[in-house]
């Protein structure tokens, strides 16, 4: 039993200066503490946050929570990152970044 971590594209949106994603645990066992991380389209880190553990999703729905970044320029590229220290060992690591 393992957690993984999860954004995708989908689940990225803007919110007048602020950049909101919605993070899945798909897996069965709960994540504990996690980053998340905001780059640019350049690869420099604008920000991140310390998140609580997820559930694990032992009853096979994603247990989700929701992560605000305050105060980002309209405009240009960003990514989401979670876990960018490789700290929570998880099933899969391939769906940990979204842009």
């Amino acid at each position: 039993d393992l957690p993984d971590l999860a954004v995708s594209d989908y689940y990225v949106r803007r919110d007048s200066g602020d950049i909101v994603a919605t993070i899945h645990n798909i897996g069965t066992a709960p994540s504990g503490p996690f980053e998340a991380a905001l780059f640019d389209a350049k690869g420099e880190r604008m920000s991140s946050q310390r998140l609580e553990s997820i559930p694990g999703s032992g009853d096979f729905v994603p247990k989700p929570v929701e992560v605000r970044f305050s105060g980002v320029d309209r405009s240009g590229a960003v990514r989401v990152v979670i876990d960018p220290d490789d700290d929570v060992e998880e099933l899969y690591e391939g769906n940990n970044e979204a842009r």
